[in-house]
């Protein structure tokens, strides 16, 4: 089998926290474009990242960031944000449970999770992993912070998946962009809902 396709079945075949909170709540959807929450679209980048969009693509992420291009066509890092919405409070137990599912089924080695100050709402749960993986023989260190914010009102519930990727020797170089772009998401939830 062709290593691409074999490394695009793998990922495609990995678990998240939006799958594994799905069978709790309803109408889990990743948001659209024109949905995107303002917090987001106000968010910049540090110098050196630029935002991208997938080619061919119907859904993406709500937002890509990337810097550093590699002469083979990679990144030195990437950054994507998907939020999603849903109806219900999942159980806190299933986010915390699943917060590393993906580094898991990466392979990932490594892993460190821990549980992070929630904005100021309730049936908030946001838990953060990082770790180390191989892909297409490139070794990566990855971090997720998710954010869980349940509710009852339809389709008013929020799933956001922030997820920095480092090429393992530009991580060093790129930790002070790690911590920007994650302060950043973190900060700008805290805003919003201090405001509600």
């Amino acid at each position: 089998m062709n290593d691409r396709l074999s490394t695009e079945r793998r990922l495609a075949a990995l678990s998240s926290v939006a799958g594994a909170i799905a069978s709790e709540v309803g109408d889990m959807i990743l948001l659209r474009a024109e949905r995107t929450p303002r917090w987001l679209t106000n968010l910049g980048v540090p110098p050196g990242w630029e935002i991208r969009h997938l080619v061919d693509r119907t859904v993406e992420p709500s937002r890509i960031a990337v810097c550093g291009r590699r002469p083979d066509g990679g990144w030195d890092g990437s950054e994507t944000i998907s939020v999603f919405g849903f109806t219900g409070i999942p159980s806190e137990g299933a986010v915390r449970n699943n917060a590393d599912c993906t580094l898991r089924d990466l392979a990932a080695v490594d892993i460190a999770t821990q549980a992070i100050d929630t904005p100021a709402l309730p049936a908030a749960i946001a838990m953060r992993s990082s770790g180390y993986f191989e892909v297409a023989g490139l070794r990566l260190w990855a971090q997720y912070s998710t954010y869980v914010i349940g509710s009852e009102m339809p389709g008013e519930g929020r799933l956001i998946e922030h997820a920095v990727f480092i090429e393992s020797g530009s991580r060093a170089r790129l930790s002070g962009d790690v911590a920007e772009l994650t302060q950043a998401v973190h900060q700008a939830l805290a805003a919003t809902a201090a405001r509600n």
